[in-house]
């Protein structure tokens, strides 16, 4: 329900830890469980606390522990139901949570340059920004819509992550239409036919997009590392791009 999502979106770090970045092999080559228990733990002060809000709301779980399997492994113990949580079925509870709770949730693997260069990117698009909080989302819709906040309450956060997506992108659409034909702009994205979007759109444009928008003609020259492959080629092969 909405009136846990703070305490969901305080604790759900825990669950997003990219080991796999590590340059440590030992810590790649563990599972997430493992790396929470003798990583994260040790870490993150507030790391019980954290996990037993998941635990708690997510997987009505409210009594559990960890203790290790007869391979020296850890699991997590359901004392509750008297379920044990092996590593791998872990895995598959963390996407579920995530996947069922965050719009537009994506674990697929990017390789960790990749990801700087993307972590960079939104820095600079959200340089000087005040993003809403969830109080302030909740007046957002009530003013648009008239849903009322207790109404909005009873509401899955992923189901309000949708509404407050729509609405937003309903006002901008409003503000920007007149504009946009005034002004003869043809491809003008429509509120709710919207343009079709490629993953890494945003992140990645053609070096010949990126010179015409500096009034260049589109014709640039690679730049190479060495072996011929330019550097934005490279990091698109690493991700299969």
């Amino acid at each position: 329900m909405l009136t846990e999502a703070d305490v969901f979106l305080a604790s759900i770090d825990i669950l997003q830890h990219d080991k796999n970045s590590s340059s440590d092999p030992e810590i790649i080559q563990m599972s997430y469980l493992e790396y929470m228990v003798r990583v994260i733990a040790e870490a993150d002060e507030l790391f019980v606390d954290k996990l037993s809000n998941i635990m708690y709301y997510c997987l009505d779980m409210p009594l559990w522990h960890f203790e290790l399997n007869e391979r020296n492994k850890p699991v997590l113990h359901d004392d509750t139901h008297g379920v044990q949580i092996t590593a791998k079925k872990f895995d598959e509870i963390s996407r579920i949570i995530c996947y069922q709770n965050i719009l537009h949730y994506d674990d697929a693997y990017v390789n960790p340059e990749f990801r700087k260069m993307m972590d960079e990117v939104d820095a600079v698009k959200n340089f000087g920004k005040e993003f809403p909080t969830l109080e302030r989302k909740m007046n957002i819709i009530t003013a648009h819509t008239g849903i009322t906040k207790e109404q909005q309450k009873k509401m899955t956060f992923r189901e309000h992550q949708g509404v407050f997506e729509e609405v937003s992108g309903e006002v901008d659409f409003l503000t920007t239409r007149a504009l946009s034909l005034k002004y003869g702009v043809k491809d003008a994205e429509h509120w709710i036919y919207r343009n079709k979007k490629e993953k890494y759109d945003g992140y990645i444009t053609s070096m010949g997009k990126y010179k015409k928008s500096f009034g260049g003609d589109g014709m640039i020259a690679n730049v190479s590392q060495g072996d011929g492959t330019s550097h934005v080629e490279k990091l698109l092969q690493q991700n299969n791009l």
